[in-house]
């Protein structure tokens, strides 16, 4: 819910959690980075330690992928955190804080039109227009592009919902470009793979991800984004104390490989743990099936959208139906 604190509107006290607090009294946390496993010793060796495990359940997460160019990561901020949306705040408040001094045309943009991306410029759309009314600045300085290196954006979204995204966003002045790829970025500009010049005083990056990488004392089989293959039952293929979940790992279900959601991730943990729990009473473990429960999408303040196979709900609606979720989801986690 990140996007939703970039233009406030829920409270921080809803959106997240201390570690510490969830974790109290129900066993040792270590709040260190994971660096390697050695698979034979069963060892796992944090910045600061060695921790000997009987069973490991590896859940990393992923990292921003400026697919080797370092330059589109000195120039952009990632949107994978607290940290980067506050970021993004303050980089806001000084482009507009500077225009309004100078008189300027602003360029806010984000790359990646995949979920993320749409729903974060909606957000930050919001977020700018409230800071330049400090300012008494008219709304025609700001300027809002998405851009998108595919055909369309959210094309994991079925085809009636993406319309109804495209649609606000082109009556919001958003400016969306498609088949677009970024090829590199300078200071404010970026240049396209086919060399068009494109400005931007805040530039914000959700072109992709790649698995966290985590090093093994033996070679094992990493496919797409750095992704580890996992058995139906959640583990490593030749190492079955090893269970792996989230981003980093490459589920394949009839055939389908499972994209990297939340959704996805959040029932791969409860299915792993009910596995773990049987091994070590001595039951049978059970393949993980994903469930698709709908998809929830937030546009701004008040229009979000939930569709589920042929029910979609948009607008005011939309946004209850997904903060209750949200909320629902945050009670169960904490």
């Amino acid at each position: 819910r990140l996007t939703e604190l970039l233009n406030e509107s829920v409270d921080e006290k809803i959106v997240g959690k201390k570690l510490s607090e969830i974790f109290e009294g129900k066993g040792l946390l270590l709040q260190e980075k994971a660096i390697s496993v050695d698979l034979k010793k069963k060892k796992l060796k944090t910045e600061k330690r060695e921790v000997d495990y009987d069973y490991l359940i590896l859940a990393p997460g992923s990292v921003t992928n400026y697919f080797g160019n370092e330059r589109l990561r000195q120039n952009t901020i990632d949107y994978k955190d607290y940290a980067a949306m506050v970021r993004i705040k303050h980089k806001m408040r000084e482009v507009i804080k500077q225009a309004s001094e100078q008189n300027k045309q602003m360029h806010f943009v984000v790359v990646g039109g995949g979920f993320t991306g749409v729903e974060l410029i909606c957000s930050l759309r919001e977020a700018v227009l409230r800071e330049m009314a400090k300012y008494s600045m008219a709304k025609e300085s700001a300027k809002f592009i998405l851009v998108q290196g595919g055909q369309t954006i959210m094309p994991a979204l079925e085809e009636k919902p993406r319309a109804v995204v495209e649609q606000y966003l082109k009556n919001h002045g958003i400016e969306v470009r498609t088949n677009t790829v970024v090829e590199d970025i300078t200071g404010t500009t970026l240049t396209t793979k086919n060399n068009e010049k494109l400005e931007g005083d805040l530039i914000a990056w959700t072109a992709g991800i790649v698995a966290s990488n985590i090093e093994f004392s033996e070679t094992i089989s990493k496919e797409r984004g750095n992704c580890i293959p996992v058995t139906p039952t959640g583990q490593m293929a030749l190492h079955d104390d090893v269970y792996v979940i989230g981003d980093i790992g490459l589920c394949n279900e009839d055939g389908k490989l499972l994209p990297p959601t939340a959704q996805v991730a959040f029932q791969e943990g409860v299915r792993v743990g009910k596995n773990l729990r049987s091994r070590i009473l001595g039951n049978a473990q059970k393949p993980f099936k994903y469930r698709h429960l709908g998809t929830l999408i937030v546009l701004g303040h008040d229009f979000g959208m939930l569709t589920r196979g042929s029910i979609t709900l948009k607008g005011k609606l939309g946004w209850y139906f997904r903060d209750l979720a949200y909320r629902f989801r945050f009670w169960q986690l904490t």
